[in-house]
């Protein structure tokens, strides 16, 4: 069999791939705008609702609108207590019967971990952590975070 030098090169493919990029970052800036327009769209929307509303009733409507809550934040203080928990029980030696409730101020005043704040309001959090043995026998550490903003479900 006799090789032919027809077909693609590095050259071509290298211009069709950006060629092909180009015009995919074209596409994602237009979707990210049409996004940004449509967040935009649907506060005009509101505004245009509240109209008819007094003052009062604007301002107590910006009271109780939702505060970004961060989740990574609070899923990071409970795989801390989750971890600081751990280490606790295995260090003090405590025997598992049952439920065994282990508070933050038992792993605060232990050195185990410092106070939780809110990331929202930065108030005091208080925190417990349950443990105990499943039906298959293995160990289960249940963080339990109550923030002002947030709850764990």
């Amino acid at each position: 069999m006799k090789l032919d030098n027809k077909g693609w090169g590095l050259p071509a493919t290298l211009a069709t791939t950006a060629i092909i990029l180009f015009l995919l970052l074209i596409a994602v800036y237009y979707i990210n705008k049409l996004y940004r327009d449509l967040d935009y769209d649907m506060t005009s929307t509101e505004e245009i609702l509240d109209m008819g509303k007094s003052e009062e009733e604007k301002e107590s409507k910006k009271d109780n609108q939702d505060v970004y809550i961060n989740e990574k934040y609070y899923k990071g203080k409970e795989e801390l207590l989750y971890n600081a928990t751990k280490y606790y029980i295995k260090e003090k030696g405590i025997e598992i019967k049952g439920v065994v409730t282990v508070t933050s101020e038992q792993l605060i005043d232990n050195g185990y971990i410092q106070p939780i704040y809110d990331d929202v309001d930065n108030s005091l959090c208080t925190a417990y952590v349950n443990v105990f043995y499943d039906q298959t026998g293995a160990t289960v550490i249940s963080p339990v975070l109550r923030c002002s903003h947030y709850r764990t479900s």
